[in-house]
């Protein structure tokens, strides 16, 4: 499997703020996050650690948002393209 290191994982979305997967890798990231935060939290809950969780939970959160700069760059805020087939707000294409 070649990975090449210009690919961006992360892309803009087309509406709003943020980023979106763009390739395998970057739905990787997003299931590896999710199942860490469905397996992780509620572990440390049932141990009465709920600091311990939070603190999990946040780094957790922190190291995706690096992960989307570093592999997708900055992200904007986004009103959609001209060619997306819908009609902006103000009626027009």
């Amino acid at each position: 499997m070649n990975i090449d290191p210009q690919t961006p994982w992360f892309g803009p979305r087309r509406y709003g703020w943020g980023w979106g997967p763009a390739s395998w890798q970057g739905w990787a990231v997003i299931g590896a996050y999710l199942v860490l935060s469905i397996l992780g939290v509620p572990l440390l809950l049932d141990a009465q650690r709920g600091g311990a969780a939070f603190a999990f939970q946040s780094l957790l959160t922190v190291a995706l948002i690096i992960v989307c700069i570093v592999r997708g760059g900055a992200p904007s805020w986004r009103w959609g393209g001209r060619n997306t087939g819908q009609r902006s707000r103000h009626g027009g294409r």
